[in-house]
């Protein structure tokens, strides 16, 4: 399915149905790598609608030119998939300064943050400042984990930290428009 946000067609796939979970891929990847990293995990609980989708450069979604400032089954694809020349244009501004740019209130519904403590490539400092826009966020700097923390070097690690994600979510009223 295609999603057009300001004016680029996000491609997203839908798993499951109920309340919607959103699920954000990392560097270079798709949705094929969180798809393959979480479903094992989201599959066996029921009643969550999970939205996967390929940010901009990424996968089958397109990088505009005007956006500037992110041999395995799944992940090699992914990574062939990716849109290098935006990548390249995207590090250069790769870390943000000042708050996560979110205009607003903070974020207060519960939130799950993870970094690879010897991730060489995304690293865990620049998720840890979100956690002052994100009150309800777990956050978890997982070591002996890099870049591959879900299914390759710390799966177990991973499905606790997501189902406790999962509970502090069904601890939430269901909203009036049946979400």
């Amino acid at each position: 399915m295609i999603a057009d946000v300001q004016g680029i067609p996000i491609e997203v796939e839908i798993r499951g149905a109920g309340r919607p979970l959103l699920l954000i891929h990392g560097w270079s990847a798709d949705r094929r790598y969180m798809i393959a990293d979480l479903e094992p995990i989201l599959s066996a609980v029921s009643g969550w609608k999970r939205i996967y989708f390929d940010l901009p450069g990424h996968g089958a979604t397109p990088a505009p030119d005007w956006l500037m400032s992110q041999d395995r089954a799944h992940d090699m694809p992914a990574y062939r998939a990716a849109d290098w020349s935006f990548l390249a244009r995207l590090e250069a501004n790769y870390l943000p300064t000042g708050d996560a740019g979110r205009p607003g209130a903070p974020f207060d519904q519960p939130s799950l943050i993870l970094g690879g403590r010897q991730d060489s490539r995304v690293g865990y400092r620049g998720a840890a400042r979100l956690v002052e826009e994100l009150p309800r966020a777990a956050l978890a700097v997982i070591d002996l984990a890099g870049h591959h923390l879900g299914r390759i070097e710390r799966p177990m690690l991973l499905q606790a930290l997501v189902r406790d994600w999962l509970e502090r979510l069904d601890s939430l009223p269901a909203s009036s428009d049946g979400a």
